[in-house]
């Protein structure tokens, strides 16, 4: 990911080519493309840790509230 977000120097003056001539800027016309390594099992394996993530953190949501009320 890091070499995908590098910016090169040809790009670089693409860059500033394109801002001495007045064109609209945007940013994907200079970032590097890096391939997608992602596959079947990547991609469920990071759905799954989401869910379980999204859980465990209204679960600890929950027990703090509880918490809270009694120490009130």
């Amino acid at each position: 990911n890091y070499k995908k977000n590098m910016i090169t120097k040809e790009k670089i003056k693409q860059f500033e080519e394109d801002v001495s001539l007045g064109k609209p800027i945007d940013i994907d016309n200079y970032l590097e493309k890096g391939e997608d390594y992602s596959n079947k099992i990547s991609r469920m394996s990071l759905s799954l840790s989401n869910t379980i993530g999204k859980y465990v953190k209204k679960t600890l949501i929950n027990i703090f509230k509880k918490v809270n009320k009694l120490i009130e």
